[in-house]
């Protein structure tokens, strides 16, 4: 296989990666979101996809006005030097306080955009930890300590980053019969 050969391959690779369904409806979501903001022009077709993905979560009609009123919430936070972000729209709604009932439908639709997952690695690597995790030995643990325990161990940057000497004196301070069992620390 020679260099062109190679290269082609590379693209094709990360072209079907960029063209993944999931990763399309989080562009689409994105986009539909900074352009109401922008006042630009919302394309219904655009909504109607997004709407139908997630059923019963949006309300169409309610999406659509309240995309309209986007542009006037943000107003305050728009730069002109600056392209609009995600983040100073979310600001904008967290500003309006009790008001933000205004823009309710464009709320649950950035949250549903924050809690899609760009991409699968995340859960490819809780299964594989599941099965380093899940040996014979632990077969009987219960499934609230084995979730703790895949926490723990696809986070292990974050976890090794604790002071455990700090986690033991918090647990023996929480009750007195604790410090006469595990004694200071």
């Amino acid at each position: 296989m020679d260099n062109q050969e190679l290269l082609d391959t590379a693209v094709n690779s990360v072209n079907s990666r960029v063209q993944q369904q999931s990763l399309k409806l989080y562009l689409s979501m994105e986009h539909l979101i900074l352009s109401a903001a922008n006042g630009d022009v919302i394309a219904a077709e655009q909504v109607r996809t997004i709407t139908e993905h997630f059923r019963s979560d949006l309300d169409e009609r309610k999406l659509i006005w309240h995309l309209a009123l986007l542009p006037d919430v943000v107003k305050d936070t728009k730069d002109t030097a600056k392209q609009l972000q995600l983040s100073d729209v979310i600001a904008s709604i967290k500003g309006l306080g009790p008001a933000a009932r205004m823009c309710s439908e464009v709320a649950k639709l950035i949250r549903l955009l924050l809690v899609i997952p760009a991409t699968s690695a995340t859960a490819e690597r809780s299964f594989s930890s599941l099965r380093r995790l899940k040996t014979y030995l632990r077969t009987t643990m219960t499934q609230r300590r084995l979730n703790n325990l895949l926490i723990l161990h696809i986070h292990q940057e974050e976890t090794d980053a604790i002071n455990l000497n700090t986690v033991a004196r918090q647990f023996v301070a929480k009750g007195d019969n604790r410090c006469t069992i595990f004694g200071g620390f």
